[in-house]
């Protein structure tokens, strides 16, 4: 999308050497930079150019005034504008704060890549035309309402055009808000690969009960967000507490660990438009036959997209968060449900033997922990799931190989673990000419594992 008009960017931070960097990034795009080296000068800045500044870039650690507090001030100045957080390497509680005090809409941690940093800032900044241009077509249509009243002209046709427009502008609006929440996972997804496996792989299975289960439009998508979100409060846990079950955990342990969901639901009820996933977050701990917390409810008194959660996150914790030495996962399972639970899959391969588990732990927990209908349709799509990639054939290309449209098998990682881009993404020219430049610089594999095709297809 090309912007419609010239954007001004106004960038604070107390390190001219940064500030100089990113005024170097963006003005080669032909964006106007205004630069301030502290909270109180950026506000002086934005008062002064209060109607052409789109977008502020912020240093959280500043002396005198945190970017959490300047853009908290910025936001009572001018409450449409874009606001970007730069901070330290996984710095959750200053990310925490900034999002209570100043809602954000994007944060960066140190040091940035250019092009993820330019391309989420483009983004943002057809996010803010798209909300002027929304706001442009509400007051035409409120004026052209009223004229029609008053001169008793019935033009309906032209009244559901520009309805269908508006439409149009408030599904790509929810689009892109939706772009948002998975870019939060993606920077999960870098600290912690697993974890954010699991919150992904969560929010997929139960966006697809949901819509088995007659699920549609925002609350579809509330149960999607609820699946993205209910469990980023574990992003401050140590690993090794996020790997063990509850039953494995000390009282100390599982009081800490319990934490999470009201970290996770701070997060969620900060901003005003994740406010309905928030009853799912909070009781995606209660238990089928009333025994969960934290209010005991039971049966269908239980939120229905709680209920899912509930069911997918366990399933997705076992086969991504657990251990995947064979030995590792039977002293866990023998531990958390017992003996029989191992019996006759002890020779399966770990991957195998930790989806085997899962299945039979929602199987085993129907009626007390799980809705019995959510679990038949759960256990439908991880069967399907599983036999999509068995069925599946990949090879691996060279890097010097790679064409557009071809599908990503397993997700591309960078050698330190980082995730780049996902399994199923089919490649367009940009990003093998990204893959390339990496490749050469030895920061990734120099092959790439590729869907050639589904057995029968």
């Amino acid at each position: 999308m090309t912007p419609s008009h010239e954007h001004h960017i106004l960038i604070v931070d107390d390190e001219v050497n940064i500030a100089n960097a990113l005024k170097r990034i963006f003005r080669n795009r032909g964006y106007r930079i205004h630069t301030a080296l502290n909270g109180a000068e950026g506000l002086v800045c934005l008062e002064a150019n209060k109607e052409s500044i789109s977008l502020i870039i912020s240093d959280q650690r500043m002396p005198g005034m945190s970017g959490s507090e300047f853009l908290e001030q910025a936001k009572r100045i001018r409450p449409e504008i874009i606001r970007i957080l730069l901070t330290g390497y996984s710095d959750v509680a200053a990310i925490i704060d900034a999002v209570n005090r100043g809602e954000i809409h994007r944060f960066f941690t140190k040091p940035w890549n250019d092009e993820q940093l330019l391309a989420q800032v483009e983004q943002a900044l057809e996010q803010y035309e798209l909300k002027k241009e929304n706001q442009r077509l509400q007051d035409l249509v409120k004026n052209q309402n009223k004229q029609l009243y008053e001169l008793g002209i019935k033009q309906k046709n032209i009244i559901d055009a520009k309805t269908q427009e508006l439409e149009k502008k408030n599904q790509a609006l929810n689009k892109s808000f939706m772009s948002t929440i998975r870019l939060l996972v993606t920077f999960v997804d870098v600290i912690n690969p697993s974890l954010g496996s699991y919150i992904k792989q969560t929010a997929e299975l139960a966006k697809r009960v949901a819509r088995d289960c007659n699920v549609q439009g925002d609350a579809l998508r509330d149960i999607e967000i609820a699946g993205l979100l209910h469990d980023v409060g574990l992003l401050g846990l140590p690993v090794e507490l996020i790997s063990k079950d509850e039953s494995e955990m000390t009282e100390g342990e599982a009081k800490f660990f319990r934490e999470h969901v009201t970290i996770s639901l701070f997060l969620i009820q900060s901003v005003e438009k994740l406010k309905p996933a928030s009853d799912t977050v909070l009781y995606h701990h209660e238990h089928y036959d009333g025994s969960g917390a934290p209010n005991g409810l039971k049966a269908e008194a239980i939120p229905l997209g709680a209920r899912i959660i509930a069911a997918a996150g366990d399933y997705c914790k076992i086969v991504n968060l657990w251990p995947e030495d064979r030995n590792r996962i039977i002293k866990k399972v023998r531990l958390a449900f017992g003996p029989e639970m191992i019996k006759g899959i002890e020779d399966y391969p770990p991957a195998a033997m930790l989806g085997e588990i899962g299945e039979r732990a929602l199987l085993s927990g129907i009626n007390t922990k799980y809705d019995p209908e959510i679990i038949s349709k759960l256990i439908k799509y991880i069967r399907e799931d599983r036999q999509h990639r068995e069925s599946r054939i990949t090879r691996q290309v060279r890097m010097h190989s790679l064409e557009s449209g071809m599908v990503i098998a397993k997700d591309l990682r960078t050698m330190d673990g980082k995730l780049l881009l996902s399994k199923d993404i089919i490649l367009s020219p940009y990003m093998i000419g990204v893959i390339m430049r990496l490749s050469r610089a030895r920061l990734i594999e120099d092959t790439m594992e590729i869907v050639v095709q589904q057995e029968g297809s």
